[in-house]
């Protein structure tokens, strides 16, 4: 359901961006928007969105993160940060067409020169959004990010300390609680950052997602999304622990936490795995129709701490950043065909390794049942 509190929050993004669009920014959103929109081969002139991924380290050790995998993998053992350097280049580069970057890890704050990062943004007056598990938060980086943070999304599995404690690891849901009291304090009566709390669910934490949603509007924290946990061969987590295993416990627990939210103004965001589940009557998220397809080729960008270019966070590899640049690549020959399998109701075969297109639901931009199936009929891979 897209409730009052949903627009609400959106509006004062929206409002809160708008302020700070120059006509490059403007007319290179557009230019991607209309290219998104009737299907073009080519686009603006760079991604109008684009996510740093600072560093794969972070501080805690969640048992469903790639970080606890048995298998080697970046998160638990490439030590790369983003060269602060390069960022000071690419900023002076394409500030003036951006129009918002997100920062992610492993734990972005857990980057060696978060708090010089966030000067730059400011100096330039780059408009950001953070995902963290909100533990390394202090006083500082507050103050720094409030002036041009859009939004701070915290990750909470749990308000029970020890639910929390078992999901988190080495993580203090105390301290980032009081992180949250501290945040709202400083805000005082500005509209951004707008607060959400992320959940990632499994079978032992999903009954307690209504009372994550009464937590959330003691907090003043208007939305709360909640995701499936994926598996990557992580000790901990067992196939019993899925939610598509315990669907019935998982269309109560929602039901439940949506009734909650409904009678308390918070916008529940859930993914579409959870959803699903949760069968046709609760659509908690959107009733768009037709289905539209993935934004990703057209919009958004992801730079990893290699300094490498990914379309999304299942995509290869598609540019060394030293090699060539963001604006040679946007409109590449091997975007624009892409683009063109999007425009004829494929997906692009790095799409078989999205989360969504392996659980046949398709494009992570559209979560409605209704799209569900009519997805399932429409997309087919590319296997050309």
């Amino acid at each position: 359901m897209l409730n009052y509190t949903f627009y609400k929050t959106r509006l004062h993004i929206v409002l809160y961006l708008v302020r700070s669009l120059s006509f490059l920014k403007i007319l290179n959103l557009l230019q991607n928007l209309f290219s998104y929109l009737f299907r073009l081969k080519s686009a603006g002139g760079i991604a109008s969105v684009v996510t740093f991924q600072l560093c794969y380290e972070c501080n805690l050790s969640c048992i469903m993160c790639q970080k606890s995998s048995r298998d080697k993998n970046d998160y638990n053992s490439n030590l790369t940060h983003m060269d602060f350097e390069r960022i000071k280049e690419f900023i002076r580069a394409y500030h003036k067409k951006l129009i918002v970057i997100r920062l992610t890890g492993g734990e972005p704050l857990f980057y060696k020169q978060f708090e010089q990062l966030i000067d730059l943004f400011n100096a330039y007056k780059i408009k950001f959004t953070l995902l963290t598990n909100g533990t390394l938060l202090t006083e500082s980086i507050m103050r720094k990010m409030i002036p041009n943070c859009v939004e701070i999304s915290i990750s909470m599995d749990s308000i029970h300390e020890t639910t929390y404690s078992q999901i988190r690891r080495g993580g203090n849901l105390q301290v980032v609680v009081e992180n949250i009291r501290r945040l709202n304090e400083m805000k005082q009566k500005r509209k951004a950052p707008i607060l959400n709390v992320a959940m990632t669910c499994f079978s032992f934490n999903i009954d307690e997602l209504s009372d994550l949603v009464k937590f959330c509007n003691t907090y003043h924290i208007p939305t709360l999304s909640a995701g499936e946990g994926t598996f990557y061969n992580t000790p901990e987590i067992k196939e019993e622990h899925f939610i598509k295993n315990n669907r019935d416990q998982v269309f109560r627990a929602v039901n439940k936490a949506q009734k909650t939210a409904d009678e308390l103004g918070i916008t529940l965001r859930l993914n579409a795995p959870i959803l699903y589940y949760a069968k046709e009557e609760n659509r908690v998220i959107s009733n768009r129709d037709p289905v539209t397809g993935c934004t990703d080729y057209y919009i958004y960008c992801i730079i990893t701490p290699e300094f490498e270019v990914k379309l999304c966070p299942a995509s290869d590899t598609v540019l060394q950043l030293d090699k060539s640049n963001l604006l040679t690549f946007w409109n590449s020959p091997s975007l624009k065909t892409n683009r063109k399998v999007l425009e004829e109701g494929r997906f692009p075969q790095t799409c078989r390794y999205c989360t969504d297109y392996n659980l046949n639901l398709g494009c992570g931009n559209d979560y409605s049942f209704v799209s569900y199936q009519k997805r399932t009929k429409y997309w087919k891979i590319d296997n050309s």
